[in-house]
């Protein structure tokens, strides 16, 4: 009988501390959905916080620390040591004032942006060739610590490219292609920049590989042993530059390679059916396309920058590649866990990244979590590093792209809310009715997400995100409850019999 007592008392512990524990769990779990995302600002500051302030305050801030820093270095040393400092620094930082420009209209930014280009343009030829590009030659006009390029090195094709791209986005800013109208005092200077890119296109011309009639691609450098790579990245950026030039020029010969380059990057791409999402190579070598090693997520970046490009032009990719890019970032790079959120370093995955990576939030428009996870990186990374220790080109740049792809600038958003929203109604529709709380909680959260959607798309995004969170979490939670309150029934039963 004692020996029966004691099992008693142990089942009661045994309960009770079961029972406190997931009385506790579940608190924080609704703290959780209902406190998400867990950013300052929101319902408040339009169109989006970023650290609980306006993001234009807060983006013109490092616009304009990283504006001085720049300035200051390039007054030192024009050729700042390295080709690759204007191609991994400056041409970031004028990508990011021509994305300020277009959302704001201020022409400073605008200015700034021309000034980088005058810049950079007037040292496209400081071998004295004739041929326009920004090679690693000597202790002038490089250095012999390049970390890529070896001193003597006449060009680097992803290098030439991702400096044409900044230039040529800020000729289409100058002619008037994006939001604002023709600034036609500084067309002079756009022709100039126009010719300068067209130059760099013929140079890389001569160093290209024809697989077949419709695919190739542009070697990494000028080098003929480096004709077996095919680096989609590097072939990528100097493929967009010329997409540019054909939107100026409506030359179709600026077609020819791209058309080309895709083929060679779309019939590389490895489908991945369970998640709906691509996965491929950094480069392939040698005609017979052998891998290189896994792609990673900055230099995937320009590759499916490049797709999406060729995309907007009809060309090669179509939306269902789209989609599948997009759900590269959110299906296999994106990492949730109870405990944070953060990237793979990898598009399968793997590896660990903090930092937002520039051009993905292109993607957006395919899928909205590509922002909204965006967002939140962005948020992470700047309370971590505080915005009084965060300039850089590259930083301006993706945080840029959150204003110019942000809610309430893209109209797909409020079809794809509006259609997962149906889905997650039907999702909801099927949770029994033992699970009411549950369910009623879901459903508020999908009526909130559908009231907004005319109003306030940031807060549509949410509350469908808080709504999904409940319904992933409904049958568990559910369960549980429902055990542990048989548990409790079984005890009081056996106590009675006894």
């Amino acid at each position: 009988m004692i020996l029966v007592r004691l099992i008693y008392k142990r089942f009661l512990l045994i309960l009770i501390i079961i029972t406190i524990s997931f009385t506790l769990y579940s608190i924080k779990v609704c703290i959780d959905i209902y406190s998400f995302p867990y950013i300052t600002g929101i319902g408040k500051i339009k169109p989006f916080p970023l650290i609980g302030n306006d993001p234009v305050f807060v983006i013109s801030y490092i616009a304009n620390k990283t504006w001085d820093y720049y300035s200051e270095r390039l007054s030192r040393r024009p050729y700042y040591y390295w080709p690759g400092y204007f191609a991994w620094n400056i041409h970031y930082e004028v990508r990011g004032y021509i994305n300020l420009y277009r959302v704001t209209g201020k022409k400073l930014w605008l200015d700034r942006a021309i000034a980088r280009c005058d810049h950079m343009v007037n040292l496209s030829d400081v071998n004295g060739d004739g041929i326009p590009c920004w090679g690693n030659y000597n202790s002038t006009w490089g250095s012999p610590h390049g970390p890529y390029d070896p001193p003597g090195m006449d060009g680097s094709v992803v290098i030439d490219g991702v400096i044409s791209i900044a230039i040529m986005e800020t000729v289409l800013a100058i002619y008037g292609y994006y939001e604002q109208k023709p600034v036609y005092k500084y067309f002079e200077k756009a022709n100039k920049y126009v010719e300068v890119v067209k130059g760099v296109i013929e140079k890389w011309r001569k160093c290209w590989t024809e697989i077949s009639t419709d695919e190739g691609y542009y070697w990494p450098t000028p080098k003929p042993e480096d004709a077996k790579y095919g680096i989609i990245n590097q072939f990528g950026a100097l493929c967009v530059a010329e997409l540019f030039l054909y939107d100026i020029t409506n030359d179709k010969n600026y077609l020819r390679e791209p058309k080309a380059c895709a083929n060679y990057f779309k019939r590389a791409l490895v489908y991945l059916k369970d998640r709906d999402a691509y996965l491929w190579r950094y480069a392939y070598i040698g005609l017979e396309k052998a891998p290189d090693r896994i792609e990673d997520v900055s230099h995937g970046a320009m590759d499916v920058s490049f797709a999406f490009e060729m995309y907007k032009r009809g060309l090669i990719f179509n939306k269902t590649d789209m989609i599948r890019f997009s759900n590269t970032y959110i299906n296999t790079i994106w990492r949730e866990t109870p405990t944070g959120f953060y990237l793979g370093s990898h598009i399968d995955g793997s590896g660990y990244r903090e930092i937002p990576p520039i051009l993905w939030t292109q993607l957006s428009q395919f899928n909205y979590r590509v922002w909204f996870n965006q967002w939140r990186l962005t948020n992470k990374f700047l309370e971590k590093r505080g915005i009084d220790k965060v300039l850089g080109g590259y930083v301006l740049q993706f945080l840029t792209e959150l204003l110019l792809y942000g809610p309430g600038r893209i109209e797909d958003y409020k079809v794809q809310i509006r259609e997962r929203v149906k889905k997650a109604e039907k999702e909801v529709s099927r949770i029994p009715f033992i699970l009411q709380p549950y369910k009623r909680m879901a459903k508020n959260e999908l009526e909130k997400a559908r009231s907004y959607l005319n109003e306030d798309m940031l807060m549509a995004f949410i509350h469908l995100e808080r709504s999904l969170r409940i319904i992933s979490m409904a049958w568990f939670l559910g369960i549980l409850t429902y055990l542990i309150i048989t548990a409790w029934i079984v005890f009081f039963i056996i106590m009675r019999v006894k």
